[in-house]
């Protein structure tokens, strides 16, 4: 999958979640315009994000994303003595919010397929 015109710390972001959720997912940056950066024409450098992704890969990334979004949000009273669930709310939340912004790179690759 190729994205274009996405800024550079974006796609930092991108590859540094996926290298935690899944490491054999290969993000890389191609086309990158450091020049309109430097002479202030845009906010970050432009660039392309590459990313090695199949279908299967993306489902379940996808999957993986909305069980930390439920697993965020469940207050269930029984489960508090599982370890899983033992985490403060917040800390929870927090965690999942790390990776809530892939969603939307997920759902763009999955609509649209790969390139």
């Amino acid at each position: 999958m190729i994205i274009n015109n996405i800024y550079k710390s974006y796609v930092e972001k991108i590859a540094s979640a996926l290298k935690e959720l899944r490491q054999q997912i290969i993000t890389e940056i191609i086309n990158e315009d450091p020049l309109l950066f430097q002479l202030s024409f845009v906010k970050d450098i432009p660039c392309a994000l590459k990313e090695q992704i199949t279908r299967e890969q993306a489902e379940d990334l996808w999957e993986e994303i909305l069980s930390l979004e439920a697993d965020a949000y469940d207050r269930v009273e029984s489960r508090m003595n599982d370890p899983v669930y033992a985490k403060p709310f917040r800390e929870r939340e927090e965690y999942y919010r790390r990776f809530d912004f892939l969603k939307g790179l997920l759902c763009y690759f999955l609509e649209n397929g790969s390139d």
